[in-house]
């Protein structure tokens, strides 16, 4: 069975995709925790890290699955597309395209995204043992 990005999170037990297009489902889906599903605790924040890396690096992202399209520019917008009719993707789609010369401090960028997407403790964890 081919199935969508809304279809998936429909089928995962996700009620809050129920009714959404596929666009519409990817474009909610990039906010932190919505399609968390508890176990593992990662589990939902991929596509909320992506669109921080490229918020903090400028760049460009697009993300295909089923009919939605959902494209983020340099700037931050976001733009929901679908694909003509008769025409279906299978599976998910991630595509990043970063300017090279933002890239510089990537392992900074990667933590402050991880700690946005809610991935880390806001303090440092101490690696000393008392």
């Amino acid at each position: 069975m081919v199935t969508g990005f809304a279809r998936a999170s429909v089928d995962a037990g996700l009620a809050w995709s129920r009714g959404l297009s596929d666009a519409a489902a990817i474009r909610k889906a990039l906010e932190p925790r919505v399609s968390s599903k508890g176990e593992p605790v990662n589990q939902g924040v991929g596509l909320t890290l992506v669109t921080g890396l490229a918020r903090r690096t400028q760049a460009w992202v697009l993300i295909l699955s089923g009919t939605g399209i959902v494209q983020m520019d340099p700037d931050g917008r976001i733009n929901e597309q679908s694909l003509p009719s008769g025409c279906f993707y299978r599976g998910t789609l991630v595509t990043l395209a970063f300017f090279h010369d933002k890239l510089q401090d990537f392992y900074i960028l990667l933590d402050a995204a991880k700690q946005e997407a809610g991935l880390l403790a806001k303090k440092p964890i101490s690696t000393r043992f008392t």
